[in-house]
């Protein structure tokens, strides 16, 4: 097809039938009419065309598609049928639906959101004792255990080494006699 010989009708005609049939413009120009990407398209709008839901019309009637769509959309949610024009594929039962349930949807969310954050977890209060003598004694221990003890005395620098020792073997004892 040469673009330059037909009609701007014929042309504007022939892409919307092709559009219907599931083509991208792309296809058209460079298969059909042998341009170059974007060459028609860039005709049609300096010409006035504009394309809207996938077909090309003149900017004058626009309005009269426009108010035919709106009126469209108006018969069929009075008819109850409640299914957008064919381009969009739309049920607005379904649409309503979740419409319907946005508020309910925003609660959960909420809630789930609210109850997420909520651990309660009891502060643990050190009390080591103050050390009044020491003995001093060397102990292997195992190399996880005093990595993580190395990290915990970091964290508590509050207290001596040696109250912690003293506090934790305490404990142990206390625990398991």
């Amino acid at each position: 097809m040469n673009l330059n010989e037909m009609d701007i009708n014929e042309v504007v005609n022939y892409i919307n039938k092709e559009l219907n049939k599931g083509r991208t413009l792309k296809d058209i120009e460079t298969i059909d009419f042998n341009v170059n990407d974007r060459v028609i398209a860039k005709r049609l709008g300096r010409r006035g065309y504009k394309r809207i839901n996938n077909q090309y019309i003149h900017e004058s009637n626009i309005n009269v598609l426009k108010d035919k769509v709106d009126s469209n959309i108006l018969a069929t949610k009075e008819s109850n049928t409640k299914v957008l024009p064919k381009h969009n594929n739309i049920d607005l039962n379904k649409l309503n639906e979740l419409i319907d349930l946005i508020e309910p949807i925003k609660e959960v969310i909420q809630k789930y959101n609210e109850s997420k954050n909520i651990i309660e977890v009891e502060n643990i209060e050190l009390k080591p004792k103050a050390v009044t003598e020491v003995k001093q004694k060397i102990f292997k221990v195992d190399i996880d255990v005093s990595n993580k003890w190395d990290k915990f005395i970091s964290e508590h620098k509050e207290f001596k080494v040696q109250q912690l020792i003293s506090l934790a073997l305490d404990e142990f004892i206390d625990k398991y006699k």
